[in-house]
């Protein structure tokens, strides 16, 4: 067995940014909006950064932008909801994931209102959270939060995001 291992160079700063971003376009991600209310209203953003975290006590986390609309508003609230949009939502993706949204984004018929954050009726699965814990990093926060009530639907058709483009299962 040999002491000495082969390791490739080391890239510079720019390669390995390419490189990441290449890289992360070709993980397939759930795509979820996280709606929130606060003194000013709802407010939601299109988030792909998700993640499970613990069982005991069951918890999840999101990474927002720290310069995105809804960085300062999540930590100002206690409760928030992430909606996991199901195959047929691209258009709410799309709708909370553009610069410009605004409180008109919640049409009464889509969405209502548990524990205090708006869920999106008909998502994929919607969790309420209670948020726990948070941890910046570089140009996003890690916001850890603490599952207070899920939902799901049977069936299991998530929209996915991978290559710089909505997908769907099968």
């Amino acid at each position: 067995m040999s002491t000495s291992s082969a390791h490739p160079p080391l890239d510079d700063a720019a390669s390995i940014m390419d490189g990441l971003r290449q890289a992360m376009r070709r993980l397939a991600a759930s795509v979820s909006v996280v709606t929130l209310r606060d003194a000013n209203g709802a407010a939601g953003a299109t988030v792909s950064a998700l993640c499970s975290l613990s069982f005991e006590p069951p918890s999840v986390l999101i990474a927002l932008n720290q310069s995105g609309s809804m960085h300062d508003r999540i930590l100002a609230v206690d409760t928030y909801a992430i909606n996991i949009l199901y195959a047929d939502q691209e258009e709410v993706s799309r709708t909370f994931g553009a610069p410009n949204r605004t409180a008109d984004c919640f049409k009464p018929d889509l969405w209502e209102d548990i524990m205090g954050a708006p869920c999106l009726i008909g998502a994929q699965s919607t969790l309420v959270c209670r948020r726990a814990a948070e941890l910046p990093h570089g140009s996003h926060r890690v916001i850890v939060g603490e599952v207070l009530w899920t939902r799901s639907r049977p069936e299991v058709n998530p929209l996915l995001y991978a290559d710089g483009g909505y997908r769907r299962l099968g």
